[in-house]
């Protein structure tokens, strides 16, 4: 076993720095005094703290010295409020990003220092909000294309309305989803994630954050139960996940066992 550690890189400049854990107690910001110093506007002076809690790391948001930070985080596609307190112990692979509305971020990425390769990280590429209208879909007369087959020629629409967009579905083939709920004509919220086929957007007010999957396999069940001897419930799970990478298609098993086809 190694020891572990955390890599830092930036989408703008392309820098990597790789930084081993070895202290019980690892503050992470733009600082000098941090242990771990990353010189990016987007980071707050203290930012996160990562401590060790037995045979386990657990980063802290924001930093405890501090009530909130300038930008916050994301976490598996969801948005960490700046002042939104945040406890998450670290698992191989982990992943954070911390980036601003100009489609600038930096990635943190843990490693438990086991040697097991890490899978696939998701490609990241931000969509600048601010138009009335923006169109999404494959055909290359929308406002964002995702060249993708199981993206239909115009398949969403976000429309500006009381301070935020609204999301509408424009009869496509596999719907859209917000927070893992089909959407046709709803009003967005701060953090809500949309899932348009294979791509998964996160709305942060003023872009969207977005993680390209396609190369991933991903199942969401709903309402998953199983039962044993006299009924017996041996798994009653209201939501479950299982993605993989390395596969280039997706599939979405819905509670009537919707499986996602490819657009027209």
């Amino acid at each position: 076993m190694g020891v572990p550690s955390l890599e830092v890189s930036n989408n703008t400049s392309g820098e990597k720095h790789k930084y081993m854990l070895t202290q019980e107690v690892i503050n992470i910001g733009r600082d000098s005094s941090n242990d771990i110093v990353i010189k990016d506007r987007i980071v707050s002076s203290f930012h996160a703290q990562i401590v060790r809690e037995g045979n386990r790391y657990v980063l802290i948001h924001p930093h405890p010295d501090r009530q909130q930070t300038l930008n916050g985080l994301f976490y598996h596609g969801r948005k960490i409020r700046g002042d939104e307190p945040f406890r998450q112990p670290l698992t191989p692979n982990d992943l954070f990003r911390i980036g601003d509305e100009h489609g600038t971020f930096v990635t943190l990425t843990y490693n438990d220092g086991s040697g097991v390769t890490g899978e696939n990280v998701p490609e990241v590429h931000p969509i600048a909000l601010g138009a009335a209208e923006i169109n999404i879909g494959r055909l290359a007369d929308n406002t964002v294309v995702l060249p993708h087959p199981q993206i239909s020629g115009h398949h969403v629409r976000l429309v500006r309305a009381k301070g935020t967009y609204q999301i509408l579905d424009l009869g496509s083939t596999n719907h859209v989803y917000v927070n893992g709920e089909r959407a046709t004509n709803q009003l967005l919220k701060l953090g809500d994630v949309i899932r348009v086929g294979p791509y998964r957007l996160t709305y942060t007010g003023t872009q969207l954050m977005q993680f390209d999957e396609s190369s991933y396999i991903r199942i969401d069940a709903l309402h998953l139960m199983k039962f044993g001897n006299k009924q017996v419930p041996l798994l009653n799970e209201r939501q479950s996940t299982l993605q993989r990478p390395g596969l280039l298609s997706q599939s979405r098993c819905l509670q009537h066992a919707n499986w996602v086809r490819t657009a027209g």
